[in-house]
């Protein structure tokens, strides 16, 4: 069997969207099951939209860069992809996630209306990410099959749906 040169790029974007979603159901499970620890949830969400951001760029045959900057990143996929940048909403409120909210400093918790919000915020951009991704990947599968057991997940019980309508 001989492999194609895309192969290579289609699974390091299918790794990039793969830890982006463990991020993304780490925060959610904070969010459902240990609230308090809300700084952690803000870290992983931060860290989910990043890699969702990556993955686009390296998508586009881009480097994915060592900043942790949500909107610097957008600002890259941008250059590639407007129509992206123009449909997510203000990354920026993820930013202090990266860095100083996992050291001491005078930033408080968010609540966890907040984190619901910022959940909400990262699925957006793992939507329209997986959308522009899916086509390119879906011959493989690799990320089709992901994407439903995302999607058709029984939240019914978890508290951190972004609708608030868990079970109690």
């Amino acid at each position: 069997m001989t492999e194609h040169p895309e192969d290579g790029l289609r699974l390091l974007v299918a790794e990039w969207v793969e830890r982006a979603d463990e991020d993304l159901t780490i925060a959610r499970v904070i969010a459902a099951q240990v609230p308090d620890a809300s700084r952690g949830a803000g870290f992983h969400l931060q860290q989910a939209a990043e890699k969702y951001l990556k993955a686009l760029l390296t998508l586009c045959g881009q480097q994915a860069p060592f900043v942790h900057d949500l909107e610097e990143l957008r600002g890259l996929v941008g250059q590639l992809d407007p129509e992206f940048a123009d449909s997510v909403g203000p990354l920026s409120r993820l930013n202090p996630f990266a860095v100083t909210a996992r050291y001491p400093a005078p930033m408080g918790a968010p609540s966890l209306d907040e984190i619901h919000t910022l959940i909400a915020l990262v699925q957006e951009v793992r939507s329209r990410a997986l959308e522009r991704i899916e086509a390119f990947l879906s011959p493989s599968g690799e990320i089709a099959a992901e994407d439903t057991q995302a999607d058709t997940t029984d939240h019914a019980n978890d508290e951190s749906r972004p609708d608030g309508e868990g079970v109690e």
